[in-house]
């Protein structure tokens, strides 16, 4: 699979009553070659922002994903008609169950990160709809 470029900002602002309920809102923008990579692609920016959130003591909001350079192909028309036709279910939460002091130093969040385990991790109410298969070339 060729290489695409993937930028992201995140936007930080206070709560209503401090930091105690400040928020994190990213925006990424993507290039992407193919259309089937796009799942993989909002799950794992989910899953980033989740512990990015974590780490520096933030609530998630929401995420927006700008996507250019976007192919959908003759053989895909079918999949994308019934993916657009589809009634959109809530979204599932990633719950984080390892604990950590968001005082801690950079060095140590980051060790944080890289001792994460699959078990420190909860998806709740995740109720995926059928696949949708689609050829690939």
């Amino acid at each position: 699979m060729k290489q695409y470029r993937i930028t992201s900002e995140h936007f930080v602002a206070p709560g209503e009553t401090g930091d105690a309920d400040a928020f994190i809102d990213p925006q990424q923008l993507q290039e992407l070659k193919k259309l089937a990579g796009l799942p993989f692609n909002i799950a794992s920016t989910a899953l980033f922002t989740y512990i990015i959130a974590k780490v520096c003591g933030y609530n998630l909001r929401e995420i927006a994903l700008s996507l250019c350079d976007c192919h959908i192909y003759e053989e895909h028309l079918e999949a994308v008609d019934i993916q657009l036709n589809r009634t959109p279910t809530l979204f599932p939460q990633i719950k984080i169950n390892k604990d950590i002091d968001i005082n801690i130093s950079i060095d140590e969040k980051i060790k944080w990160i890289e001792e994460l385990k699959f078990e420190d991790f909860e998806l709740i109410n995740y109720n995926p709809q059928p696949t949708i298969k689609a050829p690939m070339k």
